[in-house]
Protein backbone atom coordinates (compact mmCIF):
# COMPACT_ATOMS: atom_id res chain seq x y z
CA UNK A 1 0.00 0.00 0.00
CA UNK A 2 2.75 2.47 0.95
CA UNK A 3 4.94 1.43 -1.96
CA UNK A 4 2.07 1.65 -4.45
CA UNK A 5 1.23 5.12 -3.14
CA UNK A 6 4.82 6.26 -3.76
CA UNK A 7 4.71 4.78 -7.28
CA UNK A 8 1.46 6.62 -8.01
CA UNK A 9 2.83 9.93 -6.73
CA UNK A 10 5.97 9.44 -8.85
CA UNK A 11 3.93 8.22 -11.82
CA UNK A 12 6.53 5.48 -12.27
CA UNK A 13 7.35 1.91 -11.27
CA UNK A 14 11.08 2.57 -11.66
CA UNK A 15 12.74 2.42 -8.21
CA UNK A 16 15.13 5.22 -9.17
CA UNK A 17 12.14 7.47 -9.85
CA UNK A 18 9.84 6.54 -6.95
CA UNK A 19 12.53 6.18 -4.23
CA UNK A 20 12.51 9.92 -3.41
CA UNK A 21 8.73 9.77 -3.05
CA UNK A 22 9.01 6.72 -0.81
CA UNK A 23 11.58 8.51 1.33
CA UNK A 24 9.07 11.32 1.96
CA UNK A 25 6.32 8.89 2.99
CA UNK A 26 5.10 8.91 6.57
CA UNK A 27 2.21 6.54 7.19
CA UNK A 28 0.48 5.92 10.49
CA UNK A 29 -0.16 2.17 10.42
CA UNK A 30 -2.23 0.08 12.80
CA UNK A 31 0.77 -1.29 14.71
CA UNK A 32 3.46 1.28 13.94
CA UNK A 33 4.34 4.42 12.05
CA UNK A 34 5.96 3.69 8.70
CA UNK A 35 8.69 6.02 7.43
CA UNK A 36 11.70 5.59 5.18
CA UNK A 37 15.29 6.79 4.88
CA UNK A 38 16.39 8.63 1.73
CA UNK A 39 17.66 5.26 0.46
CA UNK A 40 14.15 3.79 0.80
CA UNK A 41 14.83 1.64 3.86
CA UNK A 42 12.45 1.52 6.83
CA UNK A 43 13.50 3.82 9.66
CA UNK A 44 12.17 1.39 12.30
CA UNK A 45 11.83 -2.08 10.78
CA UNK A 46 9.70 -4.59 12.68
CA UNK A 47 11.99 -7.46 11.69
CA UNK A 48 15.74 -7.73 11.26
CA UNK A 49 17.24 -10.68 9.39
CA UNK A 50 20.60 -12.06 10.47
CA UNK A 51 23.15 -14.50 9.10
CA UNK A 52 25.87 -16.26 11.05
CA UNK A 53 29.20 -16.40 9.23
CA UNK A 54 31.78 -18.09 11.46
CA UNK A 55 29.18 -18.26 14.27
CA UNK A 56 28.97 -14.46 14.55
CA UNK A 57 25.55 -12.80 14.31
CA UNK A 58 25.54 -10.18 11.51
CA UNK A 59 22.48 -8.22 10.35
CA UNK A 60 21.70 -8.49 6.65
CA UNK A 61 21.81 -5.19 4.77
Amino acid sequence: MVLVDAMKRADSVDPKVYAPFLAKTQYKGVTANIAFTPKGELTAPAVTLYHYPANARVALN
